[in-house]
């Protein structure tokens, strides 16, 4: 495990092909939670979204962003996944990263709780599988 979050810790601090539109990984471009731009809604309306959609399964995973893409982890009939959307909601893909864990939501989460990171081209995801911990990365 230590290698894979070497792996990812590495991959985190080298997404130049990121754009500033983009939100790789957990806590944005910069590490710090800040979006660049502005104009951003400073309340939560039904005015403000532009589209919803329900998530199929569990999962705490913070969205990662590249291009017209968005990227999440969930826990689903017993499996691991990553789920990608498109930037209108609809459902791009889904890739299976191995056996569920199951824990109390709210507590200890599922397997599925770490955040995806994208660089532009590729999506990362590490799951807590139940026979180990497993690490997917997937052309975008």
């Amino acid at each position: 495990m230590r290698i894979g979050f070497a792996f990812l810790l590495t991959l985190i601090l080298n997404l130049p092909s990121a754009t500033a539109a983009d939100w790789p990984s957990w806590r944005g471009p910069h590490g710090n939670g800040v979006a660049d731009g502005t104009g951003y809604p400073v309340t939560w309306s039904a005015d403000n979204v532009k589209w919803q959609v329900e998530l199929k399964g569990i999962g705490a995973s913070t969205p990662a962003v590249a291009g017209d893409r968005i990227f999440l982890t969930s826990t689903q009939n017993g499996r691991n996944e990553v789920i990608c959307y498109g930037m209108d909601g609809s459902e791009q893909w889904t890739a299976e990263l191995g056996t569920s864990v199951e824990g109390k939501q709210g507590k200890d989460g599922t397997g599925a709780n770490p955040s995806p990171v994208v660089d532009g081209e590729h999506v990362l995801c590490t799951s807590r599988a139940a026979t180990s911990d497993a690490m997917t990365c997937r052309e975008i």
